[in-house]
């Protein structure tokens, strides 16, 4: 009758350690550029863009719409960095199954 506890005392730690990590997840910052190096952006374990630099010559001798598109792929790539860590993370703890679905 009690043979399942041990299963539960699985998932439970599992949880708490899940709880820490996206505690850490949430504290991390990654940078993405584009192409270039022209643009970076910083982006905070909970998507938001959190810093932006964007090289003064660039800004100078660019029309604004490539600047427009080197922001754009230099926020882009911070998020899939971001995305990518966060994925990296969980593997860690699930053993490569995808739980993504229940972290929405």
């Amino acid at each position: 009758m009690l043979k399942g506890l041990g299963d539960l005392g699985k998932i439970m730690k599992m949880q708490k350690e899940m709880k820490a990590i996206q505690k850490r997840l949430k504290q991390m910052q990654l940078e993405g550029e584009s192409p270039g190096g022209e643009v970076k952006a910083v982006v905070n374990g909970e998507y938001e863009l959190v810093d932006l630099k964007i090289e003064p010559d660039f800004l100078q001798n660019h029309e604004h719409r490539k600047i427009e598109k080197m922001v754009l792929a230099a926020v882009n790539k911070a998020v899939e960095n971001i995305k990518d860590k966060s994925a990296t993370e969980m593997s860690s703890l699930t053993g490569g199954m995808d739980l993504s679905s229940l972290m929405k």
